[in-house]
């Protein structure tokens, strides 16, 4: 369980040395006090996997919340610790057109019903009577498809539709285009994280010459208006990087890019 106004509140005594975690006596639940983009990391850290990922008001009006857990943004970045398979719970009219929740995701997504294997109520989670008739159950399962691009030969390109946050790994450098959502500077301080509002596309090209890096990935920029980028690469002659990955969560991303595959 992880909420903003657990910090502070917690034991100093609770054996783990920070007083914004707290542990039940069965050892099955952890109360996580602090922002969800650290609770992502802090899991990542103990190498655990959700099975069933719920957020239902996260007190948006007055309750402190800074952004969606529903939000692309951050479901992108939980992803690597969600399974290939669970259950997501949430209520999207909760949002209204205030914040960026799509549920366009790389996921097959299925809505199962009361009387349904693998149904929770989701007043287990929360009573707020706003969530009646609007809390849906869905069965999320891991759908990611990759498209070739055959522009230059001496560069692999390619479009995943999958998150960025899932190749941290193999890329050499994330350069990425979110938008502030109120988590403030957070992706900028990550190892290997280059922002795409700052640096244009030459100039991070410039930085795999510099550095000499291989793989690169980046997030939708430019408002879908891609064919400087399609010159750039077409006509790019240096070493450096030698993989592009265009990464991409809704299906409609990229798609004057999709036309050339």
């Amino acid at each position: 369980m992880v909420d903003y106004c657990f910090i502070g509140l917690g034991n100093r005594n609770n054996g783990i040395g920070n007083p914004n975690i707290q542990v039940s006596k069965s050892g099955k639940v952890i109360c996580l006090g602090m922002d969800l983009l650290d609770a992502v990391n802090y899991l990542k850290q103990h190498k655990v996997k959700i099975d069933c990922f719920v957020v239902l008001n996260e007190g948006l009006s007055e309750g402190g919340g800074k952004f969606a857990g529903n939000s692309d943004m951050f479901i992108g970045y939980v992803m690597p610790i969600l399974s290939d398979e669970y259950i997501h719970i949430m209520n999207k009219s909760y949002y209204g057109h205030n914040y960026h929740v799509t549920m366009d995701l790389p996921y097959l997504m299925t809505e199962i019903f009361v009387g349904d294997q693998d149904y929770l109520n989701p007043f287990i989670f929360s009573d707020d009577s706003y969530h009646k008739g609007n809390a849906k159950v869905f069965r999320m399962k891991k759908h990611i498809s990759v498209k070739y691009l055959n522009i230059n030969p001496n560069i692999q390109l390619s479009i995943i539709q999958d998150s960025i946050w899932n190749y941290t790994d193999e890329l050499g450098l994330l350069a990425t285009s979110i938008t502030p959502q109120g988590q403030g500077n957070f992706f900028d301080r990550l190892n290997k994280v280059i922002s795409l509002k700052k640096f244009s596309v030459t100039e991070i090209l410039d930085i795999c010459v510099k550095k000499k890096i291989e793989a690169i990935g980046l997030t939708p920029w430019t408002h879908g208006k891609y064919s400087t980028f399609i010159d750039q690469i077409k006509n790019y002659s240096e070493e450096y990087p030698k993989v592009i990955s265009l990464f991409h969560l809704n299906m409609k991303d990229y798609r004057s890019l999709k036309e050339l595959a």
